[in-house]
């Protein structure tokens, strides 16, 4: 297979509400979209940040794992071939032959700009109640230096 025999797909990431511990969200790659939930039980957000750093170095693997207090759910970013941009993210069931939910080709600089500004964006504009996100926790906050000097070096605002 040559660099030519696949496309690229766009993602999306909408964050709809935080609400009773429950930071829900919509991934969108290419045309399928599915839901998700980060829980405030097993909070995953340092590991979820954590995550899209390694996808801003380009390291040929990486995983994130998280509880959604019933799913438990894997992102995964693959760099097939490390001397172009074919990289796959995948997002399935973390159990062995779990469901995979949503799978393409992706640019890795769109990948983390829709989750990660996508993130900052909504923390900063949305009306948080008390114990939205944990038990008297009424607010989120998220800052990385290597995402926002990735973002900022390939000319996408943070």
């Amino acid at each position: 297979m040559n660099n030519t025999d696949y496309k690229i797909e766009p993602v999306k990431v909408d964050y709809l509400e935080c609400i009773y511990g429950f930071l829900s969200f919509r991934i969108t790659v290419g045309d399928k979209s599915e839901e998700f939930n980060f829980s405030d039980v097993f909070d995953p957000i340092d590991k979820f940040i954590a995550w899209l750093e390694s996808v801003c170095t380009d390291v040929l693997e990486c995983r994130f794992w998280f509880d959604e207090e019933g799913r438990e759910i894997r992102f995964t970013y693959k760099c097939c071939d490390y001397y172009s941009d074919k990289k796959i993210f995948t997002v399935a069931e973390d159990y062995e032959n779990g469901k995979i939910f949503l799978k393409g080709y992706i640019n890795r600089h769109n990948l983390v700009q829709q989750f990660y500004v996508g993130l900052k964006t909504f923390i900063s504009q949305y009306n948080f109640k008390e114990d939205s996100w944990g038990e008297g926790v009424n607010h989120l906050e998220i800052h990385s230096d290597i995402i926002e000097k990735f973002l900022n070096e390939k000319g996408q605002a943070v």
